[in-house]
């Protein structure tokens, strides 16, 4: 009269990217990101305890929920260092916690159980820079072009104070990062 009991092995989740939810390069405004796992991670109850999303300039904390679908978790900005419903400019570093997804296989390495901390640079983009309409770091000369084209119009990228208009308040706050790079 043994009790058998079958405990199903755990498919590492392997996460491949992490991109904003349009895949453009810029970092203007930024909301929400993506992380695209390999593999459907095994998250905990409340999905947000996996996750971390910090400054690197202060240490401040994002304040996130979380959606998934399938094998990709959506970081949705809800408060911490935002303005406006985007993250304040500065770059950032996301921790996803193995604790918190048993089946993590951080470094791709088929074991589960490590950690992964991605420190915000220019090649992996995690950052924010208003202005920054091509993702490269920068607000120059490019930048403005585009700011340009969008002033009148409705260009969310360029809409610092999200009003729905890309006016002379927004202006102000592109010139301030003009020439500035995170």
């Amino acid at each position: 009269g043994a009790l058998e009991v079958i405990v199903p092995a755990l498919i590492p989740a392997f996460p491949e990217t992490v991109t904003l939810s349009d895949y453009s390069p810029q970092r203007s405004r930024v909301t929400h990101w993506y992380i695209t796992f390999a593999g459907t991670p095994t998250l905990p109850m409340n999905p947000a305890d996996a996750f971390q999303v910090e400054r690197h300039s202060d240490g401040a904390l994002v304040q996130f929920t979380v959606t998934t679908v399938g094998s990709d978790v959506q970081l949705n900005f809800t408060g911490g260092p935002l303005e406006h419903g985007s993250l304040q400019d500065g770059r950032y570093t996301v921790r996803i916690f193995a604790a918190q997804i048993p089946n993590l296989d951080a470094n791709d390495d088929g074991i589960v159980g490590d950690d992964l901390v991605l420190v915000g640079n220019l090649t992996n983009r995690l950052f924010r820079l208003f202005g920054d309409e091509n993702g490269d770091g920068t607000v120059a000369t490019n930048d403005f072009i585009q700011f340009r084209l969008s002033l009148g119009g409705n260009n969310p990228i360029f809409d610092f104070d999200n009003d729905g208009a890309v006016a002379a308040s927004d202006f102000i706050q592109f010139r301030l990062r003009f020439g500035g790079s995170v």
